[in-house]
Order: structure tokens, then C-alpha cells, then sequence
């Protein structure tokens, strides 16, 4: 397919012709919203912001719509009632990450060593140490 082609959507008396004016980008599977933990896997984003963290970026342009929203399984209120909202991409930034320390790091370290640096860059903000059973914090011995 190209621009100026011609597609015919329908068949026999309800067939309609369009001529192709652009080309978009390739529609990509669904993907969700991504929250680090331990807040996650349930995230609220909150009204009049600009962005939203998703799982994967591919597919994403700028000028492009986009869902927001949930359907039938989460929230469970959501059993009843598909609620989304239609937005326009106005920017595409990068996939989230969550690594973890891969070597210890005390207090002051000015460097740290992490399992992986993908879609981490200079300036970003990592958070570190969710101090759950397990992580964080350990028992003095």
C-alpha cells in the first residue's frame, strides 16, 4: 500500500472506496501501563498528567491516538463497565526498567553497580532499596 492508492472496504451494494492519503505507523499489540514496584502492579495516574509509563513503546507516534483505560478483569469494579479515555501521543520516550543491585552500595556510594542499564540514561531518576521482606535492609548479624 502507498498514498494515492485506492482501498475498497464492504462488498456489493454497502462497498465504499477511499483513497489512501497516509501512511501511519504498524499498529503494535496492546501493551500496558508499567509500574515499578512496590507500588505496582495496580497504578493510578493522576488527572491532567502529561504522560503515562507504559511496558513498550513500539508502535507509539506522535500525532497518533491513544486508549487509556481497563476493561473486564482489573480493577474488579471493572467487571461491569469498560471505562477508557481517548488521548493524543504528543511525545515517545523510552520502555520502562527494573533492575536491581547487583553488588551492595552503602550510604554515600557515589557509584553503583545495577543488573542491567537498559533504557537507563544520565539524568534519570532510579529509585532504589523498596525495603520488602527480602530486599532493602538486612538484619544485623
Amino acid at each position: 500500500m502507498k498514498v494515492g492508492d485506492t482501498v475498497e472496504i464492504d462488498a456489493g451494494p454497502g462497498v465504499e472506496s477511499r483513497k489512501i492519503a497516509s501512511i501511519g505507523t504498524e499498529a503494535a499489540s496492546s501493551t500496558t501501563l508499567w509500574q515499578p514496584l512496590p507500588e505496582g502492579p495496580v497504578i493510578t495516574i493522576p488527572a491532567g498528567s502529561t504522560n503515562v509509563p507504559v511496558t513498550r513503546v513500539s508502535g507509539f507516534a506522535v500525532g497518533q491516538k491513544i486508549a487509556i483505560g481497563y476493561g473486564a478483569t482489573y480493577p474488579a469494579v471493572a467487571k461491569a463497565m469498560e471505562q477508557y479515555e481517548v488521548a493524543t501521543v504528543t511525545a515517545v520516550g523510552k520502555e520502562g526498567t527494573q533492575a536491581f543491585l547487583s553488588a551492595d552500595a552503602k550510604a554515600g556510594d557515589t557509584n553503583i553497580k545495577v543488573s542491567s542499564v537498559t533504557n537507563i540514561s544520565v539524568g534519570d531518576k532510579i529509585r532504589l532499596d523498596i525495603d520488602s521482606p527480602g530486599m532493602g535492609s538486612r538484619p544485623s548479624r
